[in-house]
């Protein structure tokens, strides 16, 4: 703001005097009660001009004085507001909007501009609505710095330097499949097959994004397993022997953990399929025969699927056509 106070004097001293007309720029105003001309010039009235003022005395002498004033830029340089948003997350959306302003933009309608700017790879600058956005990813965790500099019209430049933080956010383990028969079955509906007592084998195939730059370990847990089905919690590979007593359909869950809370969990179902035994001859030796005497013994044999399955065991004379018959 600008102000003088303007006086008249007379030389005359019994004289009074008075200001009759005063011609000034648009943006000064003036109070004549008080004598004082003030006003705030803008952008517009940046140069030179003249105040021509016109005073009188009671008995018509008149003077006129013109006072050159000049209108100069007291230019201030623009400023950016705080940034307290200074950590984003891996794998999340980050977004903040720059506060900058210029003091000299209301009275002389100041402008800024960015300049220049350093950011990070996953950042970008919206230079309309001076927001930063971006998302980052695992290989951005850790400090990042942001630059930005602003300039105003006039050559006055502001700087903004933001110490930014990423940090990790823990990715579960995925489960990529169950590996059986050499194929990746990558379907959880997918029934496996096992019979009885034979060797069964198979493994959870797991992976988790954190292990390669996080040191993240996959472990495996078991749980509603049947007797029969082992678990090796450090590769996942499942093994066993299923009996008689285990034929039909049953099914375990895995679950998958990387020690930071991560997990996942896949259902598998089995079928085991029945696997007949031939019966066994249990008598070891039979009586010797008389020629044209009845002979007649008992042979035993037992079948091990008889109480599961009711196998039911029947003899033969082989070859037949002899004089010895079985029942």
């Amino acid at each position: 703001p600008y102000s003088i106070s303007v006086r008249t004097t007379d030389l005359d001293r019994q004289d009074s005097s008075k200001i009759v007309r005063m011609s000034y720029p648009s943006w000064l105003r003036w109070d004549s009660e008080h004598g004082i001309l003030s006003g705030s010039p803008k952008v517009r009235a940046l140069g030179d001009t003249i105040i021509a003022i016109l005073a009188e005395d009671v008995r018509g002498g008149r003077t006129e004085a013109r006072v050159p004033l000049r209108v100069t830029l007291d230019n201030h340089p623009p400023a950016f507001g705080e940034v307290r948003d200074t950590v984003a997350f891996e794998d999340r959306p980050y977004s903040i909007v720059i506060n900058l302003t210029d003091p000299d933009s209301t009275v002389f309608e100041d402008s800024t501009t960015i300049e220049s700017f350093v950011l990070p790879s996953w950042m970008s600058l919206d230079l309309n609505m001076l927001r930063l956005y971006g998302t980052p990813h695992a290989w951005n965790v850790g400090d990042s710095l942001v630059q930005i500099v602003a300039m105003d019209r006039y050559g006055m430049k502001a700087a903004l330097t933001i110490h930014l933080v990423v940090n990790h956010v823990n990715h579960a383990p995925t489960v990529e499949g169950i590996a059986y028969d050499s194929k990746l079955f990558r379907d959880s509906s997918t029934s496996l097959i096992a019979s009885e007592d034979v060797l069964f084998a198979a493994r959870v195939v797991a992976h988790d994004t954190d292990s390669a730059r996080f040191g993240d370990v996959v472990r495996f847990h078991m749980s509603g397993a049947p007797a029969w089905l082992a678990l090796d919690t450090l590769n996942g590979a499942l093994s066993g022997m299923p009996g008689g007593s285990d034929v039909g359909y049953s099914s375990v869950a895995i679950q998958v953990l990387d020690g930071h809370g991560g997990l996942s969990e896949v259902l598998i179902r089995f079928t085991v399929g029945h696997a007949n035994h031939a019966p066994c001859i249990v008598t070891g030796s039979l009586p010797s025969a008389t020629e044209d005497l009845l002979y007649r013994t008992m042979i035993y044999a037992i079948d091990s699927d008889s109480a599961l399955f009711h196998d039911r065991v029947r003899y033969a004379i082989i070859p037949d056509g002899t004089w010895l018959k079985a029942d």
